[in-house]
């Protein structure tokens, strides 16, 4: 009898611990905490309903191939703790753990669950551990993973860390860690002209290793034309660019930068009133006189009236006009009158104003003899400086002068003169005839002395011979 009872007891014991339905089994491990089991394969939590008691606290669905719907746990609104892991699980929604409101512990380890979504634990608030582990994590933060941890800091991720398993870069990086971003894809502090490079959690910048220098964050241009390029040094004309830079040939030159060839402007250019002049990547024009060169490289007329080159200004009621130059001799401009003035010379007179042309008219009159008189002066006073002649040269023309032999009374002794003479006959006709000779040699002395002072006989004097000029003095004498 005794055995009986006891054989009674562990029957109903075993009934009491271990349930079963068809395929599925469960065993109660305490009295609110159960594990189950299948033997077909697939695992449903709602096949669960009637042989888990909906007050159960634990729950343990590990290492079955489960299939979770939407409320697949809704029967069992007092459970705290579940077990997922190694189920097989892609994936899990919000709506899976629907009317869990006191679940505290949720295990979803070892499974091949990718990504959670932002509100899968919207339901669970009194959930404070997720064990993770041991899936199959996308790191990326595009899929918000690491996104939902963050926001969900005051769930644990329980005793052994969960770790990323793509991107590879991302490989052995827990998941809970700062959202890793790709910084060259958002705004970062590289500059314009660098190069940025994503790492795990990190980027660095290079500026780009053409046309520019800096340490990435701060890239500066390199200006080629600073230092050797390749455009020509004869003619060439270097420009710098962004990060590069480009050649081109000189004004006055034509090629391609790199190589340049002087343009000829003579050939074309027309300076017209001057003379073109090429030079190497220029051209001049040298202007005639009375020109001067314009912008455009053109010889054009001179304005001495806008230049202030005239001498109107000294003329009162006139004003410039200027006046292109046909001769070197030309001065470019007029002196116009003002309105109501007139031209009278080189002054302008009020139009009507007698007195004033007249006192105009003397001045210019009085001007004219003035000048004549002056003339006439200077004239005389040169024709008597060119007709002097000096005393050495008239003593020697006196000299040369021979007085007209005629016919003389015989010699007298003038010794003699005052003393008492005999009477000779004929004596008073001789008298007479000395004091005519003496009257004579007079008066040809001073025509001899006339003569030698004449201009004409400085003339004669510097033509004839002395033999031929005392001849024609003496006839000259003859007449006089």
């Amino acid at each position: 009898m005794k055995k009986c009872s006891w054989l009674v007891y562990f029957l109903l014991l075993s009934c009491a611990i271990s349930f079963s339905l068809g395929d599925v089994k469960c065993k109660k491990s305490s009295s609110l905490a159960y594990k189950c089991s299948t033997s077909a394969g697939m695992l449903s939590p709602l096949k669960l309903k009637d042989i888990v008691s909906p007050a159960a606290t634990e729950l343990d669905l590990s290492k079955n191939k489960l299939s979770l719907s939407d409320g697949s746990f809704s029967t069992f609104k007092r459970l705290q703790t579940l077990n997922l892991s190694y189920g097989s699980l892609s994936g899990v929604t919000k709506n899976f753990f629907k009317g869990l409101a006191s679940l505290t512990t949720l295990d979803l380890s070892n499974n091949n669950i990718a990504t959670l979504p932002l509100d899968v634990f919207d339901h669970l608030d009194k959930l404070s551990e997720v064990r993770l582990q041991n899936n199959k994590w996308d790191c990326d933060c595009e899929k918000g993973l690491m996104t939902l941890l963050k926001t969900r800091l005051s769930i644990s991720h329980g005793p052994v860390p969960a770790l990323c398993y793509k991107p590879v870069t991302f490989k052995k990086t827990r998941i809970n860690q700062d959202c890793d971003i790709n910084e060259c894809m958002e705004e970062n502090d590289c500059d314009d002209m660098a190069t940025c490079k994503d790492f795990p959690f990190n980027y660095t910048c290079t500026c780009n290793t053409k046309g520019f220098e800096g340490t990435g964050k701060e890239c500066t241009d390199i200006d080629e034309c600073a230092g050797k390029n390749d455009c020509s040094t004869d003619g060439g004309l270097c420009i710098n660019t962004h990060g590069s830079y480009i050649c081109s040939c000189k004004r006055g030159y034509k090629g391609n930068g790199k190589t340049c060839e002087d343009i000829d402007e003579c050939k074309s250019h027309d300076c017209d009133q001057g003379e073109c002049t090429n030079s190497k990547g220029s051209f001049t024009c040298e202007c005639h006189e009375g020109y001067t060169v314009n912008d455009k490289q053109v010889c054009v007329d001179k304005d001495e009236c806008e230049s202030n080159n005239h001498t109107c200004d000294a003329i009162q009621h006139s004003y410039c006009s200027n006046v292109e130059k046909f001769l070197p001799s030309d001065d470019g401009y007029y002196c116009l009158c003002e309105t109501g003035y007139r031209k009278v010379g080189k002054s302008c007179v009020l139009e009507g104003n007698m007195k004033e042309l007249i006192k105009i008219l003397a001045m210019i009159i009085g001007g004219f003899f003035g000048i004549l008189f002056l003339i006439i002066i200077s004239t005389v006073i040169f024709r008597k400086w060119r007709n002097r002649t000096p005393k050495a040269e008239k003593k020697e023309e006196n000299q040369t002068v021979i007085a007209p032999v005629v016919g003389m009374a015989p010699p007298v002794d003038f010794a003699y003169l005052g003393m008492p003479q005999p009477e000779q006959e004929g004596q008073e006709e001789a008298e007479e005839e000395w004091e005519s000779l003496k009257k004579r040699t007079r008066t040809k002395t001073r025509t001899r002395r006339t003569w030698n002072e004449s201009p004409l006989a400085h003339d004669i004097q510097a033509t004839y011979p002395v033999h031929k000029m005392t001849h024609l003095v003496n006839k000259t004498e003859q007449h006089a």
